[in-house]
């Protein structure tokens, strides 16, 4: 087993598109992009509503518009297709291969893959491949073993023919995050009588507070999808 972590693998993917993609930054990702090089961004500034403004023309896949996921994802399967890989027709994310009369599979998630085969050799050669593709400028991250962590789970192949999956760390993690007064023991239900009645006099929530409720939030949705369904 392997697990690999592709370095900047939207900044790696081409923009392919018929029509061009434009970003708009601003604020202190503008001034950054001017203090990083002057001559050639400081020309380029213009104010919106009192903040600096650069408006780009995208050449790579940029982590958050709406077609980066995509092109990232079809630059991958067209590899994988290359290298003899088949996409399993239940989940485009899963690709399988017969080498040397075993399975060999790769499933992935954006940037992050797992990869399976009875011969360690085998996991080196597809590694060897990756790294040509992807570490142009950094290297992967590339675990090797019976004991993996991958999106939150902890995957455990000790026991031949078996794999033990747990998520304890990942919800230790969260726990750990939590501020003491969001912590204790409650018995009362998810959904209490006042769950959708707004307090009006309440006051605003900190930006600290803000970014932390929704991070956590959207922690404890993945592990409801994974090994906590009654979340």
């Amino acid at each position: 087993m392997a697990t690999v972590d592709l370095p900047g693998f939207f900044l790696q993917t081409e923009q392919e598109c018929e029509e061009e993609i434009l970003l708009k930054l601003t604020g202190a990702v503008a001034l950054l992009l001017v203090e990083s090089d002057e001559e050639k961004w400081k020309k380029h500034v213009v104010h919106e509503n009192g903040k600096c403004t650069i408006f780009v023309l995208c050449n790579k896949a940029i982590y958050g518009t709406v077609n980066a996921a995509l092109l990232a994802y079809r630059k991958l399967a067209k590899l994988f297709k290359s290298w003899g890989l088949v996409m399993n027709p239940y989940d485009p994310c899963v690709w399988n291969k017969d080498v040397n009369g075993e399975q060999l599979t790769i499933i992935f998630h954006i940037d992050d893959l797992l990869l399976a085969h009875v011969q360690a050799s085998i996991i080196t050669e597809f590694i060897r491949k990756l790294d040509r593709e992807y570490a142009t400028h950094d290297s992967l991250t590339v675990t090797r073993g019976l004991a993996h962590e991958y999106l939150g789970q902890f995957l455990d192949f000790s026991n031949k023919g078996q794999c033990a999956m747990s998520q304890y760390d990942f919800v230790k993690k969260i726990w750990l995050e939590l501020t003491v007064s969001l912590k204790g023991d409650y018995k009362c239900t998810p959904a209490p009588e006042n769950l959708f009645k707004i307090n009006s006099h309440s006051s605003e929530v900190s930006a600290h507070r803000k970014e932390q409720y929704h991070k956590t939030t959207a922690k404890i949705l993945w592990l409801s999808q994974r090994t906590r369904p009654d979340i």
